[in-house]
């Protein structure tokens, strides 16, 4: 099977899903001693299917989402976050992180790598895939 092929898909989910449950499990559980996690929920796929299985191994009552939105995030990208958390019946904080961004420059350091590669940059560009 080469890896980039339509096999790749051909697995069973749920089998998949209960022994990637299981192994959260032991990992918070047994491993770290904690009793939940904290999942940063970003609204995309990735975040969603952690907090998903976070909830499936541990509970929704052990399973902590956390939104960070910084003035570039899409509005919907929060609100995919904040249905996916009520619908998994998770606790969940929203946190907007961009004062500390600002501060740490990372807006700044982020225009001048870009500024470094396509110099005629300016703040009216977009640039950035919606």
């Amino acid at each position: 099977m080469t890896p980039f092929s339509s096999h790749v898909l051909d697995f069973d989910a749920e089998q998949t899903a209960r022994a990637l449950a299981e192994r959260l499990r032991d990992a918070v559980a047994r491993r770290l001693r904690r009793r939940g996690v904290v999942v940063a929920l970003s609204g995309g796929i990735d975040s969603s299917c952690v907090a998903a299985l976070s909830v499936r191994a541990l509970g929704p009552d052990r399973v902590f989402g956390l939104m960070l939105p910084e003035r570039e995030s899409s509005d919907e990208s929060l609100a995919l976050a904040q249905e996916l958390a009520r619908t998994l019946g998770i606790r969940y904080e929203v946190r907007e992180i961009s004062p500390i961004l600002e501060a740490a420059g990372c807006y700044r350091y982020r225009d001048e790598a870009v500024r470094s590669v396509f110099p005629e940059l300016t703040p009216e560009c977009r640039w950035k895939i919606e």
